[in-house]
């Protein structure tokens, strides 16, 4: 049998999700500067690395790279932040309902598993943990889809979510009343009914928790 090399993950690769982790977490916040020299020193790291992974998250839409080899946290605006919310709850009302009774058993395994993923990371506090499974699991829906512009527009909006999210400041108790929604949506979606899931992916996307849902 040949052997296959797997490549491990690069300099860069842990640079870019260090300081990634350090923004959905909000160690990192709106309208901070990061400074190439402090990522470098703290990771004991060249700035090589660093400045690659900063180029990735500009082009994510985290960071934008300044001159002077700094960085700085993009920060939403209340407009902007509004935007992203219904923009975001359109899209994704449309994906819960497409996909509804359409979705084969093994891809609704990965939704469980990401769920269940995202609610253990909910429960230790770890909210850049938590965001990351949350866009992976929404993301995953969207391929579902069978509509690749769907995909991507969701892939490009994915880093305003993410400062949307930040924006709002939210506790880690409506994180885990958030998250635990996800069961609800995967189960109207599981029994075909996509009025159901479309209703409930709305107020998953824009936050609206109602009685019963830390249940």
């Amino acid at each position: 049998m040949q052997v296959v090399q797997i490549r491990k993950e690069s300099i860069a690769d842990q640079v870019y999700h260090y300081i990634k982790r350090m923004i959905l977490s909000g160690k990192f916040k709106g309208g901070e500067k990061i400074s190439e020299q402090a990522i470098s020193e703290a990771l004991g790291v060249s700035r090589t690395p660093v400045r690659e992974a900063m180029k990735r998250l500009e082009a994510y839409g985290l960071i934008q790279v300044k001159p002077r080899s700094y960085a700085e946290v993009i920060q939403l605006d209340e407009k902007e932040a509004e935007n992203v919310a219904e923009i975001r709850a359109v899209i994704e009302e449309y994906v819960a309902k497409s996909i509804a009774g359409k979705v084969k058993d093994a891809q609704y395994q990965i939704f469980e598993r990401l769920a269940r993923e995202c609610e253990e990371a909910s429960a230790e506090q770890n909210m850049a943990l938590v965001f990351e499974k949350d866009s992976s699991l929404h993301l995953q829906m969207a391929k579902c889809t069978d509509n690749n512009y769907i995909y991507e527009i969701m892939e490009r909006l994915d880093a305003k979510v993410q400062l949307y999210r930040l924006s709002k400041c939210v506790t880690p108790e409506k994180v885990q009343r958030d998250v635990k929604q996800h069961y609800k949506i995967l189960e109207a979606i599981k029994g075909g009914n996509g009025e159901l899931a479309a209703e409930l992916m709305r107020k998953h996307a824009l936050g609206i928790v109602e009685e019963g849902d830390d249940q």
